[in-house]
């Protein structure tokens, strides 16, 4: 059975052969054996002696809706409620509440104290036998403040128009900052929690983003639903774990599991590689450039304004070609992904679409997608490092340099390294050049020559005849 989740993503298990294995994968009890839900607007919950009163939906995770609740102290929780229709299926929301243990050890020990504010914490469980076969699981959880970062870059989107040269600068500014701060915040956090737990659905709808206008954003990483312990997807020969999460965000090493079938991996060590090692550090990738070109102002401007800062062309053109590249992988993966979830909510025939998107090579599509991308990164971690420093854009060729690196498909020769990827966004600081702890190294690390960086696209080829 393949699961959609309450908001567009979906989960399910694979063999070897590439046929789909029973999963509980949407935590659901059987329609109608669902119990109701008292969690509402001044709704009172206990975890242990604590009572707290619900406030306010904070959103919707994997498998249901979070909720804000206040303690009479004053201190507040997001609290999280799953109905499980299989000891299965308990025993993966339990194990959510664990990996949250692991993350918090993990933090604590590899990065600081200041990471543990920018993921959600474990603070109590509760687990109720509601019927024979259903139980209902709450989870307390320290609230990441914020909001969706998804929800920021879709009212950003497109930029203001009519803006003065200096404005324009200002949001060139903004934009590198934003970006940079995302990765910087949040790289040190993925790279430590590899040690121990794969999220497997960094996208952003799972980042949360808070000081929006105070010009020092912080960034947090929330929903550990679909998350995995690294021992676990590292010890899966056969199936190489399960796939999940958003597949607009997905590497293109999942895009030919879901084609081809896990199995056809052994072929292909670079995407085998990705797969099982750089999944969420690509995510992560991915997130900066949406958040980068998104946040980007309009990129129309008048003859007056080039003809007194000619270097601003090539400014205008670098930009634009990373928006026009982002767009355009947007656009491939979203056509792949929406008639994938279209066939689960249907209930349809989903191993005659993947033999679809086997025939088609649509692992490719996304490869070349991806390609076109890095090569408008690269092209702008060239020219923009020599503009003028009053365009804005001082902190651009070091963050595109970040990004490449995040998105770079591992070679064969990178087969013994331990999440090159990961240790690349970890020693990224913030846009101004500052670190936001002491974990953090300068921008100034290098990073690879990205002279080579088409040899892992072009491994990406057809499976194994």
């Amino acid at each position: 059975r393949i699961g959609a989740t309450t908001d567009g993503r979906f989960d399910y298990s694979m063999s070897s052969s590439g046929r789909m294995r029973d999963i509980a994968a949407s935590q659901s009890p059987a329609p109608g054996s669902r119990p109701p839900s008292d969690l509402c607007p001044g709704a009172i919950v206990a975890f242990g002696r604590t009572e707290y009163t619900v406030a306010e939906p904070l959103g919707r995770g994997s498998f249901g809706t979070v909720w804000r609740a206040s303690a009479a102290h004053g201190s507040f929780v997001a609290v999280k409620e799953i109905s499980c229709g299989s000891e299965e299926a308990l025993a993966r929301v339990v194990a959510e509440g664990q990996l949250l243990n692991v993350v918090r050890k993990e933090l604590t020990q590899s990065v600081g104290g200041w990471s543990l504010d920018h993921v959600p914490l474990l603070l109590g469980a509760d687990v109720q036998k509601t019927a024979s076969q259903t139980w209902r699981v709450r989870l307390a959880m320290s609230e990441v403040p914020g909001q969706q970062l998804d929800e920021v870059l879709n009212t950003r989107r497109g930029g203001q128009r009519s803006l003065t040269p200096q404005e324009r600068r200002a949001s060139f500014t903004e934009a590198c900052a934003y970006a940079g701060e995302l990765v910087a915040q949040l790289g040190p956090i993925v790279d430590a929690c590899s040690a121990k737990v794969y999220h497997r659905d960094i996208t952003p709808r799972n980042i949360q983003v808070a000081g929006l206008h105070t010009g020092k954003p912080r960034f947090g990483l929330v929903d550990f639903g679909l998350a995995i312990t690294t021992g676990e997807w590292h010890s899966a020969e056969d199936s190489c774990g399960d796939l999940g999460g958003d597949g607009c965000f997905w590497p293109t090493s999942a895009w030919f599991v879901f084609g081809h079938g896990s199995s056809e991996l052994k072929w292909h060590p670079a995407l085998y590689q990705e797969y099982v090692r750089c999944w969420d550090v690509h995510s992560l990738g991915l997130s900066g450039v949406r958040c980068f070109a998104d946040m980007l102002p309009d990129l129309t401007i008048g003859e007056h304004e080039l003809e007194s800062a000619p270097w601003m062309r090539e400014v205008v053109d670098c930009l634009g070609g990373i928006q026009a590249a982002w767009r355009q992988y947007w656009k491939v993966v979203c056509q792949l992904w929406e008639p994938i979830l279209e066939t689960v909510r249907l209930g349809g025939d989903l191993e005659a679409l993947r033999s679809r998107f086997a025939a088609v090579g649509a692992h490719e599509m996304v490869a070349k997608a991806l390609l076109d991308l890095q090569r408008a990164l690269l092209r702008g971690e060239s020219s923009l490092a020599e503009v003028p420093e009053a365009a804005g854009l001082t902190a651009a060729a070091p963050l595109f340099r970040t990004l490449l690196a995040m998105l770079r498909c591992p070679s064969e020769e990178d087969k013994d390294k331990e999440d090159d990827m990961c240790a690349m966004a970890s020693k990224s600081t913030c846009a101004d050049g500052s670190s936001p702890s002491s974990a953090s190294s300068a921008w100034t690390s290098q990073c690879d020559d990205y002279e080579d960086f088409e040899v892992g696209v072009q491994e990406r080829g057809s499976p194994r005849a």
